[in-house]
């Protein structure tokens, strides 16, 4: 072969590699355009692709090209080096189309944010977790805006820490100017119940902590605006009798979450009699329908909660589907509430 002329390892090479980076984004395109199961297989065959077969053939043909224009020199090889800077746009481009380089981008944001707003980005650090209260105050007093939301999240880091049942947290933000009744600027989750522009008190009596009802007080005294939050279906979700009369008290109203249950149907889920009882003494509508036509007795039967299905029948709920009170008529059980229920239902529908 003439020492002028492109070695042919590398010209197999190169066409393989061409072949290869059709091969990448067709599936990526592939990926992208297609649903469900098949999307998920184009997209696994994109990333075989792309990271185990181009990638590193790529580098072995720049590196053997390089070795080879050492040798011979550069002319012969003009052509594959061009290919080689194509390819490497290429890359670069899938790259930033599969979010490679989002990490590094939110890196220099962070930087730059650090470098901007030092006392801000102080509060966001002393905030997370494990929360520094001592470096929380010292960024407050140097200014840092306790109402700004966190980046990220479109969250307060007094929603945050009423979120996470925070006590010591949330006192110091209320101090320091946070507002009580910020709400959250996207619907929120908690626990599977989903709640529209939730506000810090609903956060909070939805909060898993064992400080909840402390963190709910702190709101109050601060001037959380309670009729116009959940936090009585926080209380009634978790059972929490105390949260429950406390929030009352504050007027706090039996308001539905974005599926339509109310209080009750979270106290018939969780077999709550006392808090079911409360609430039909307090306004508690005992026939109000969810959105899936549920009302308090049909979700009490189905899941079983029978004390509370009888503290419900008792004071005059009625199943949607008349058939889960032929079933629990229908059924022996050595439950004593099943069987109070039954007689109840026998006594007084029948």
């Amino acid at each position: 072969m003439p020492k002028q002329q492109p070695n042919q390892v590398l010209v197999v090479g190169t066409l393989i590699s061409i072949t290869v980076v059709v091969l990448a984004v067709a599936a990526l395109m592939a990926a992208e355009s297609s649903k469900g199961d098949t999307g998920i297989a184009f997209g696994l065959v994109f990333m075989v692709t792309f990271y185990f077969v181009s990638l590193p053939l790529h580098s072995v043909l720049a590196l053997g090209t390089v070795l080879h224009s050492i040798r011979v020199g550069l002319r012969p090889f003009r052509w594959i080096y061009a290919y080689l800077l194509l390819a490497v746009v290429i890359h670069l481009s899938i790259a930033a189309r599969i979010g490679a380089f989002d990490k590094l981008e939110q890196r220099l944001v962070d930087w730059q944010r650090g470098r901007d707003m030092p006392t801000q980005v102080a509060l966001e650090r002393a905030v997370a977790q494990p929360t520094d209260i001592a470096a929380v105050r010292a960024a407050i007093a140097a200014g840092a805006n306790p109402n700004a939301i966190l980046p990220g999240v479109p969250l307060t880091p007094l929603f945050t820490a009423a979120m996470r049942g925070d006590a010591a947290l949330v006192t110091v933000l209320l101090e320091g100017g946070a507002d009580p009744n910020r709400r959250a600027a996207v619907n929120s989750g908690f626990g599977g119940v989903a709640i529209t522009n939730p506000y810090p008190l609903d956060a909070a009596a939805f909060s898993d902590s064992s400080e909840r009802f402390g963190v709910v007080q702190q709101l109050l005294a601060f001037g959380a605006d309670a009729p116009v939050s959940h936090a009585r279906l926080g209380a009634c979700a978790h059972g929490d009798l105390p949260l429950y009369e406390l929030v009352v008290s504050a007027g706090a109203p039996d308001k539905p979450d974005n599926k339509g249950n109310r209080c009750l149907h979270f106290a018939a889920r969780r077999d709550q009699p006392a808090l079911a009882a409360q609430a039909l003494m307090d306004d508690a509508d005992p026939n109000v329908a969810n959105l899936a036509n549920q009302r308090p007795l049909d979700v009490a039967i189905i899941r079983k909660s029978f004390s509370t299905a009888l503290e419900i029948a008792q004071r005059g709920g009625i199943p949607n589907d008349p058939e889960l009170e032929d079933r629990v008529v229908d059924t022996e059980s050595p439950d004593p509430a099943h069987s109070s229920l039954r007689k109840w239902i026998l006594e007084n529908r029948r």
